[in-house]
């Protein structure tokens, strides 16, 4: 019998020492953590937290707990946090809350947070409390921004160029047309054309030409040629010298990109003798307006009217 008694006394004894293992070592991982964790109790106030979060927000521990999460949350975040930790609390169970927001740290700089939090349950099932891994994210929210920035100023360059620019996918159908090109094409509704292969708009004696480019541009390779390409109200044939074709970057180009610049603008009915005058006129400033280039001006025999870059 004592047998029996000293079994499981020693049983017992090592259950004690492995959960006290077992704390220890959840213990020194809490604190030793390199991310933020905090235990959150369920009117959403910290009741323990580690030193990465102390760092992160630059309060100490006694000063985060018992401080509501919305003390430090960004005033312009707390409405949307609110309905989510709402949610994430009346759902209980296995709820998990995730959440990019803004933390207002203690000098009153701002970091970007992103907090992913599981429910604690007691053995009963009841929730206790809740735990959150919080990652610092502001470098990251910096570069997206950053890069925003960047696409807006390099957008803001392509709508200024006065040549015409395209964007095509490597089959060559068209994606994106800047606004001066879309003017000198007279193009009323640009969605019309998007998804359409560019070189369907040229005229036949073209077509070969305007396929040979896009393949040499989807190779790797540039290309240039001079070609004329109507206007879609076919009022009047347009010839553009370069037409340059170029990748994307790599051997593997996901789009094309084409630069356009006209150098002559050609009427396609030769205007009246009595009209020729005016006619030219409004075709000078048309296309000294769309390419901002010096242009000669010549009248043929024939009455055809024609601008040419110098």
């Amino acid at each position: 019998m004592s047998l029996l008694n000293n079994s499981g006394s020693a049983d017992n004894a090592l259950e004690q020492d492995a959960d006290a293992n077992s704390n220890q070592f959840h213990r020194i991982a809490f604190e030793l953590a390199p991310v933020a964790i905090a235990f959150v109790g369920l009117d959403a106030r910290f009741i323990k937290v580690n030193e990465s979060l102390c760092t992160l927000t630059g309060y100490a521990a006694d000063e985060l707990i018992g401080m509501a999460v919305a003390d430090l949350t960004h005033s312009d975040d707390r409405d949307r946090d609110a309905r989510l930790v709402q949610a994430y609390f009346s759902q209980g169970g296995d709820a998990v809350y995730e959440n990019e927001k803004r933390y207002v740290r203690k000098d009153g700089g701002v970091c970007w947070v992103s907090i992913t939090a599981r429910i604690v349950k007691d053995a009963n099932g009841m929730p206790i409390h809740s735990i959150a891994v919080i990652r610092d994210i502001s470098d990251r929210k910096t570069a997206v921004a950053a890069l925003q920035d960047s696409e807006a100023f390099n957008r803001s360059i392509v709508e200024s160029s006065p040549d015409c620019l395209k964007v095509m996918d490597t089959k060559g159908r068209i994606e994106y047309i800047n606004t001066n090109g879309c003017e000198l094409l007279e193009i009323d509704d640009l969605r019309k054309l998007q998804g359409r292969e560019w070189s369907e708009f040229w005229p036949a004696q073209s077509h070969d030409q305007i396929v040979d480019a896009v393949n040499s541009a989807r190779s790797g390779a540039s290309s240039h040629f001079e070609a004329f390409c109507p206007t879609f109200n076919e009022a009047a044939m347009l010839p553009f010298v370069p037409r340059k074709a170029l990748q994307s970057g790599g051997t593997s180009p996901s789009i094309l990109r084409l630069i356009c610049r006209g150098v002559a603008f050609v009427l396609s009915r030769p205007p009246a003798i009595s009209r020729r005058e005016s006619n030219t006129n409004k075709l000078y400033v048309k296309a000294k307006s769309a390419f901002a280039l010096p242009w000669e001006l010549s009248v043929a025999s024939s009455g055809r009217t024609t601008l040419k870059a110098r």
